[in-house]
């Protein structure tokens, strides 16, 4: 079990901001995703667009995360103006 910092949008529909979640194994950024909207699956639209930092690094969709993992984020893309 993974522990899983969610910001913005994501942690709104959640109604928390961190959540733990089974990964499977090895870990990249779609393995998080997927785990993230088995549980919740209110949050496959937003999903989509989010950026993954694992250690506090972005990771691309096939991207292996390191044997040690620390921390893992979801970061929906945000805007302002």
């Amino acid at each position: 079990m993974f522990n899983v910092k969610l910001f913005a949008i994501l942690a709104e529909q959640i109604g928390r901001s961190e959540v733990e979640l089974s990964i499977a194994t090895p870990i990249t950024a779609a393995t998080v995703k997927a785990a993230l909207q088995a549980q919740f699956p209110q949050t496959a639209a937003v999903l989509a667009d989010c950026l993954v930092a694992i250690n506090q690094t972005f990771v691309s969709e096939e991207h292996f995360a390191p044997d040690e993992v620390s921390e893992i984020a979801l970061i929906p893309p945000v805007s302002g103006g």
